[in-house]
């Protein structure tokens, strides 16, 4: 990767590009402390899975960012685009853009054309989750991070999760929140955003897909996302999927079109 920042380290990396970085979690920005990241695109970078377990073992996790158990990260007016968390194979991948296990705020950001890709494991995820951002507060069996993110004046536009070929899932073409996050998204506009896989996958929430978390949703749009069953796989929500016991949502002035969930 190019930048780790250690715990108890505090930083500020401004108007700066950031490119072409590989790791296994945080191609771009491995951060154990307290961060700010401002006015800075964060372009090409990669996480490459085969010897992390932040979330399951042997994922790939945070191509531009990873936010570490326990860390705090301020985004604000950047720019992410071409990240990508890539799975090796029998492995997951989560998060695109960025990985947060610890307190995120993200603000006047966008996000293009990221991609978490290839996930396909044993897992209770198996897939690729988290196109853009992918949030855990407390995965199975027992990892308790307790994670928060908020985001607020963000666009997300044709970042993807995309599962390996056969019965796993590409879940959360932009977000995904699982276990736990307590989320806020404000003002946010998601378009074009993907969630498939290759021959016989399933997807879950084109844009946001939220399992067992607290989602408040405001004053956002959604347009043009699909959720999309690759070659017989089933798909649920074009645009947001609730999914199992647990999951709490507020949404109020919100615009949902044409999004679809394709099987």
């Amino acid at each position: 990767g190019v930048f780790t920042v250690s715990a108890g380290v505090t930083a500020t990396i401004e108007n700066l590009t950031i490119a072409n970085g590989l790791a296994v979690q945080g191609g771009g920005i491995d951060n154990f402390g307290t961060l700010m990241v401002s006015q800075c695109t964060l372009t090409g970078n990669t996480a490459k899975g085969g010897s992390g377990d932040s979330t399951t073992l042997d994922a790939a996790n945070g191509g531009g960012i990873a936010n570490e158990v326990g860390a705090s990260l301020t985004l604000t007016q950047s720019l992410l685009t071409k990240n990508v968390a890539a799975a090796t194979p029998g492995n997951d991948s989560f998060g695109g853009a960025l990985l947060n296990l610890g307190s995120a705020t993200v603000t006047n950001t966008t996000f293009i054309g990221n991609e978490a890709t290839g996930g396909g494991s044993s897992s209770y995820f198996d897939g690729s989750t988290g196109g853009a951002i992918e949030s855990f507060g407390f995965p199975p069996p027992s990892q308790p991070y307790g994670s928060t993110l908020n985001v607020s004046n963000s666009t997300f536009v044709g970042n993807a999760a995309i599962a390996a070929s056969g019965s796993f899932y590409g879940t959360g073409g932009a977000v995904d929140l699982e276990f736990g996050v307590v989320a806020t998204i404000s003002d946010c506009r998601f378009t074009g955003n993907l969630a498939t896989g290759a021959t016989g996958s399933i997807g879950e929430g084109g844009a946001i897909n939220t399992e067992g978390s607290t989602l408040t949703l405001t004053h956002s749009s959604f347009s043009g996302n699909q959720a999309i069953g690759a070659s017989g796989g089933n798909a649920y929500g074009g645009a947001l999927l609730l999914d199992i016991s647990g999951t709490t949502i507020d949404a109020s002035d919100c615009t949902f079109t044409n999004n679809q969930a394709i099987a």
